[in-house]
């Protein structure tokens, strides 16, 4: 992962109890949830923005793995929405520009705000994906 909760001042009280995968590309989707699912976790998936934001506003106790590019519309933008009706959710961001230099800086930001605790880039590799999920979610 890029940018780690233990790079930031966020700290989890306890684990979530689920997954919920937020990503436009319905590949990138199912090949998480299924990664998630074939390794004990309860997962929830969401294949657009809307359907997205309103899981995710929805969603007390799952950890949100959510896209940074979602169509027209950003993660970050979803998750700050989400959180609005939603203020204890936890989430972290996936891009496949997250090496970028002006959407890392966004995502650090988020991780500031408190919006997400940690960002990665895609593809992720299964071992740093089920290392994520192990230290926010309770096995199903």
């Amino acid at each position: 992962m890029e940018r780690s909760a233990e790079d930031s001042d966020h700290t989890l009280d306890s684990r979530c109890s689920g997954v919920l995968v937020i990503d436009d590309e319905k590949s990138v989707a199912e090949v998480l949830s299924i990664m998630a699912e074939e390794n004990g976790y309860d997962v929830a998936r969401a294949d657009d923005y809307d359907s997205g934001l309103k899981a995710a506003a929805e969603a007390p106790d799952r950890l949100v793995v959510c896209d940074f590019n979602l169509g027209q519309y950003k993660g970050t933008d979803l998750l700050r929405k989400a959180k609005e009706k939603n203020p204890d959710l936890r989430a972290v961001i996936l891009s496949g520009k997250a090496k970028d230099p002006d959407v890392k800086q966004e995502l650090e930001q988020a991780v500031e705000e408190g919006v997400i605790f940690e960002f990665g880039a895609k593809p992720i590799c299964m071992k740093d994906y089920l290392s994520m999920l192990d230290r926010y979610v309770e096995p199903a």
